[in-house]
């Protein structure tokens, strides 16, 4: 079996439609990957559908700043999709703003851009080699690494590809926290549907705050605000980035997905 070349190293999380693990390569004793576990028991075939086509997909890319894929197989004896990817040991991004929102610390304005830029050009490859519509862009599908100077987008478990033209029907996937308007609004949606969630992120990356976030604090409220206002709050006094920066960020969240980059 292939995964008897790997030693169980603990078990990092779970995601969509299964565990999380961290395992060993036993032939070098030191290469760590990550494991997706996804088990069939329970799934609807859609669910199993959508499983499988995460793998499809990422065996499909090759981008420095797309979480790499390394194998996967069909473990019958245990009625799970094994999918190996790159392991990334900076964590999530999630996890490096939480870090830095305790200490009231913000990023560094390099790093911010080296971070976006690097986003960027992932989403792009994305876009323009595949027509792959990522549709869960937020700060915990993010990977750093371990200096945290690289980011990689990662998790394309509710990603699709587009067969033709540039919009979708109106499937209702993702986030609710980061969704963009058409998509809450179940309107037909496309690429720009993506340029909204990065947009989310840079604002919370130089902001440490969600864009969209209201007094009361509650989801209701947040996501009465995506579709209704007219857009996110001025970022904090404390987040001293150039004027661009917040442009950047306003840009890709304008309601009309046409008016974003």
């Amino acid at each position: 079996r292939p995964q008897d070349d790997y030693e169980h190293i603990r078990c990092l999380g779970h995601g969509s439609f299964g565990i999380v693990d961290l395992w060993r390569q036993k032939r070098f004793n030191r290469d760590l990957v990550v494991a997706k576990r996804i088990s069939f028991d329970g799934l609807t075939s859609e669910q199993e559908a959508t499983a499988k086509r995460e793998s499809k997909i990422l065996r499909s890319l090759r981008h420095p700043h797309i979480v790499k894929y390394l194998g996967s197989w069909v473990d019958r004896a245990e009625g799970e999709l094994v999918i190996v990817q790159e392991y990334l040991s900076g964590g999530d991004l999630a996890k490096a703003i939480r870090a830095a929102r305790s200490q009231q610390q913000h990023f560094e304005e390099g790093r911010v851009l080296r971070w976006f830029a690097q986003l960027w050009h992932a989403l792009q490859y994305c876009h323009s080699h595949s027509k792959l519509v990522h549709r869960d862009l937020k700060p915990n599908n993010v990977f750093l690494s371990g200096d945290l100077d690289s980011v990689h987008l990662g998790d394309f478990g509710v990603s699709k590809l587009l067969a033709s033209g540039t919009v979708l029907t109106e499937t209702y996937v993702g986030t609710h926290l980061y969704m963009s308007p058409e998509v809450l609004q179940r309107n037909a949606y496309g690429l720009k549907s993506d340029v909204w969630g990065l947009g989310t992120i840079l604002y919370e990356v130089c902001s440490l705050a969600r864009p969209f976030e209201t007094a009361e604090g509650t989801t209701f409220s947040t996501l009465e605000c995506i579709v209704s206002s007219g857009g996110p709050a001025p970022f904090p006094a404390g987040a001293a980035y150039p004027p661009a920066f917040e442009a950047a960020s306003r840009r890709m969240l304008c309601k009309d997905a046409a008016e974003r980059p």
